[in-house]
């Protein structure tokens, strides 16, 4: 059995999907697994030990993608990011089986179309539901992100550069988003890092992508504590990130892909969200994942209610 899932951009929708990965692997153990993504994402599976390939969306142009998919011969496309295009996408495979879910305009390019679910869910769990199909479930919803031992030792190597096991208690610190219904205003994290260092004498290791470095320096220079960051450094890649907050006792930032990192990773989370419903991106039924949801007025959530959501991780993690 042949099969390809489609995801092709959003950092957390592609660690999504990797349940879905493991419970088809388990169901078909004899499954050949390829995976669809954009450059930017495609590297959140590289690393997967049960892809056989992951095929860079933007790599080729489409007529040269499309005959590259039509000779793969798929048994089964799994369309897990739902747009137009990954619908066409799908039924131009050519695959026999080709699910996606049930949306307005591209159902049609499926041969079995998913409900959508009426009320907030967990993404991992909605887009385990497209292998309902197949007649396999999806019952255990833990993210997976792999790395290489090259990954690994880039992470090792700026450990020791930042003396990072010889710091106090490290909070992983990402003010950043590349969405700005996504950024909880830089002042505001500026306070709150200021309070959490008077309070706990906590350290905040700043976490970044690449362009993105300009933001942590800016809630640096509005803080009255400077020297709580472990800044600046150079941007590690995005796989060294998983060993790098393993330094860390808990994340606390925006709502975005280095916060899925760390869930995976098994760290607690403090999260702040604006737009996105909080019960999308956090893990169902799980005390250790905390968040303040302000809806379309992300601003209006103040310092001391952030303050008090990461006191109570920090609480948390003392209990233990």
């Amino acid at each position: 059995m042949r099969v390809l899932f489609i995801q092709l951009k959003q950092l957390g929708d592609v660690l999504m999907s990797t349940p879905s990965i493991r419970a088809l692997k388990k169901a078909r153990p004899g499954a050949v697994i390829h995976f669809l993504a954009n450059k930017n994402c495609a590297r959140a599976v590289e690393a997967h030990p049960l892809l056989e390939e992951v095929i860079r969306y933007d790599a080729l142009s489409f007529p040269a993608l499309i005959r590259l998919l039509r000779r793969r011969r798929y048994d089964a496309v799994i369309d897990m990011m739902g747009t137009p295009k990954t619908a066409f996408i799908a039924f131009l495979t050519g695959a026999k089986t080709r699910v996606g879910f049930k949306k307005r305009g591209r159902h049609f390019f499926y041969t079995h179309a998913v409900e959508l679910s009426r009320e907030p869910v967990y993404s991992a769990l909605e887009k385990g539901g497209l292998l309902m199909p197949l007649g396999i479930p999806v019952q255990d919803y833990a993210m997976e992100f792999h790395t290489t031992p090259e990954d690994q030792e880039e992470a090792r190597a700026l450990i020791r550069q930042l003396s990072l096991k010889a710091k106090g208690r490290l909070i992983a610190f990402s003010p950043v988003s590349r969405r700005d219904y996504k950024m909880w205003p830089l002042s505001h994290y500026a306070k709150a890092c200021d309070r959490l260092f008077e309070k706990h004498k906590v350290t905040f290791l700043p976490l970044f992508g690449p362009g993105e470095e300009k933001t942590v320096a800016k809630v640096i220079a509005l803080s009255k504590h400077p020297g709580a960051f472990i800044f600046p450094y150079k941007s590690p890649s995005f796989r060294a990130l998983k060993t790098l907050v393993r330094e860390c006792v808990m994340y606390f930032g925006n709502d975005n892909g280095i916060r899925h990192i760390a869930i995976s990773a098994g760290l607690p989370t403090a999260a702040i969200f604006g737009r996105p419903d909080p019960a999308f991106w956090t893990p169902p039924s799980d005390a250790r994942h905390r968040h303040l949801w302000g809806k379309e007025e992300m601003g209006r959530i103040s310092p001391e209610e952030a303050v008090n959501m990461v006191e109570q991780v920090l609480n948390e993690i003392s209990a233990v």
